[in-house]
């Protein structure tokens, strides 16, 4: 599984794109006020409180049969966002951001990606054969 916070450095990133996953540009972060500001009252007050701008709230776990359940309730997340190569069908996203998240340079305030095109917790899988 492929997922960091923004401090992740240059050999996790490289690792990273060896499988065909690309962190987003340093300094940047995930963000999801819209979520944040309707379902502030459902989620953990404390967590919210201390993470207001970081977290990122969402319920789009790809439900994977025998590996992980999708939940009922909001996924917090705080870290960056990857793309994945489209092409590479041994790579595939647990987690991703709903439509209202976007990814953006906390140092220049540049918006890097937006969507659901951003990417989470994604994960590779290798087959082995006989």
């Amino acid at each position: 599984m492929i997922f960091a916070d923004k401090f992740v450095g240059s050999y996790l990133r490289n690792l990273a794109t060896e499988f065909g996953s690309d962190f987003d540009d340093y300094d940047s972060e995930v963000r999801d006020s819209l979520y944040l500001h309707n379902y502030k009252e459902v989620l953990n007050k404390e967590l919210v409180n201390r993470k207001s701008k970081q977290v990122i709230v969402t319920k789009n776990l790809i439900n994977l049969k025998n590996v992980v359940k999708s939940p009922n309730d909001f996924i917090l997340y705080e870290g960056i966002g990857q793309e994945v190569d489209p092409h590479n069908n041994y790579l595939f996203t647990f987690l991703r951001t709903d439509e209202n998240s976007y990814s953006i340079n906390s140092k220049t305030g540049q918006f890097i990606s937006f969507g659901d095109k951003i990417k989470l917790v994604n994960a590779y899988q290798v087959y082995f054969f006989k």
